[in-house]
Parts: C-alpha cells; structure tokens; sequence
C-alpha cells in the first residue's frame, strides 16, 4: 500500500510540475523580485522626498531618512556592552 500511495503522490507532483519544466524558475523570481524592489523604491521615493516640504512632518521624516541612510564611520560604530558577571553570592 506504501508503494502505490507513494507512486500516486509522486506522479500527481510530476504532473502539476512538468509544465514548469521548460522555464527558469529562478531566474523569473529574480525578475520579478528585482522588479518589486524597484517599484518599492520608487513608491518610497515619490512619497518621502518630495520637491519641497509643506509640513513639520515631511521635514522631519526627510531629515530621519538622511540620518538613516549616512554611512556611520568607525568613530560613530556602537559597541556593544557586555553585561557585568555575576556577583559570586547570586549562585
């Protein structure tokens, strides 16, 4: 019974596969993931940077973006703290 179930599901999954056979699977996903990013992209940049600033909102957000986006140099780099050990009466 094993054997026929197995042949069953194998051969329904070759089915529903094969048609794909013929197409570069990965590199139409790259496609249309490239195309996604630069669509996103673009949607953030319409809507965050636009020619001027009206409002108190825009300003701020454009100048948390550019805060955001500066490359930090080694001098700005945070170094990570290590908690203290622990005090010997605690074990």
């Amino acid at each position: 019974m094993f054997v026929v179930r197995s042949a069953f599901w194998l051969s329904a999954a070759f089915l529903i596969m094969a048609p794909s056979t013929g197409m570069d699977v990965g590199a139409s996903a790259r496609a249309a993931g490239e195309q996604l990013a630069s669509q996103g992209a673009q949607a953030v940049s319409q809507s965050l940077m636009p020619a001027e600033c009206p409002s108190v909102e825009c300003a701020v957000g454009r100048a948390m973006l550019a805060q955001i986006t500066t490359p930090e140099t080694p001098a700005q780099v945070n170094v990570t703290v290590l908690p203290p050990p622990r005090p010997d009466w605690a074990y």
